[in-house]
């Protein structure tokens, strides 16, 4: 957390927002995750809190590193699994899969900045963001196409960023899961998590779109 921190602070300054504002913005993210795991039912946290309860500190909501409080970071202290099965489309039929449940992977993309955070040139944008984005839009088409996201973090900032780099509605839900927050499971496997929840959300949605962003380590591996 003292990486994303002050990448909080230098977008803040980027965007012209005071502190309080920057504030709000992740807390009303944070408070909508929090809805999305407490409809889980395999998220780790299913209790629904308001936006007060996340963003102030109290007891048993520490402040961790400005501006994040105990309940605005990741949850790794879990015990969660998950499994996952690819198979051909003519495999998935022979096991008798019906057509209209099943789910296609499209494409991806990724991207690497310095794990050394101390040797990047600016905290107020993350170049590899904008590249894996761009990258997949220009495979699929424009971000408006897609039906629902994930664009979550261990952290409010990057889904605050990812917001600005493809001018996303304030009201684009951000997270099937719940993020790593309330559903929890960072650390490699939050993903995991988050794809099995876009299958089951685009089952008996042949037509729909999901659209899966994961943000690794220290901001440095989407």
């Amino acid at each position: 957390m003292s990486v994303y921190a002050p990448y909080e602070d230098a977008t803040q300054m980027a965007w012209c927002l005071t502190p309080a504002q920057g504030r709000a913005e992740a807390c009303r993210l944070w408070e909508d995750c929090c809805a999305v795991a407490a409809s889980n039912p395999f998220a780790w946290q299913r209790d629904v809190l308001c936006a007060d309860a996340i963003v102030n500190p109290a007891e048993g909501n520490r402040m961790a590193a400005w501006p994040y409080t105990h309940r605005m970071v990741a949850n790794p202290l879990v015990n969660q699994g998950e499994g996952q099965l690819l198979a051909s489309r003519a495999m998935a039929r022979r096991l008798g899969i019906a057509e209209q449940r099943l789910t296609y992977v499209w494409c991806g993309a990724a991207a690497q900045e310095p794990a050394d955070y101390l040797r990047r040139d600016q905290y107020r944008s993350e170049p590899t963001l904008k590249a894996v984005l761009e990258r997949i839009l220009q495979l699929v088409g424009d971000v408006g196409t897609f039906d629902q996201f994930e664009l979550c973090s261990c952290f409010p900032v990057v889904p605050k960023m990812a917001r600005r780099t493809r001018a996303l509605q304030a009201d684009t839900a951000m997270t099937c899961a719940g993020d790593s927050s309330f559903f929890a499971a960072p650390w490699g496997t939050y993903m995991s998590h988050a794809a099995a929840a876009m299958v089951r959300a685009m089952h008996d949605r042949q037509d729909a779109r999901g659209f899966l962003y994961g943000q690794g380590g220290c901001l440095d591996c989407p």
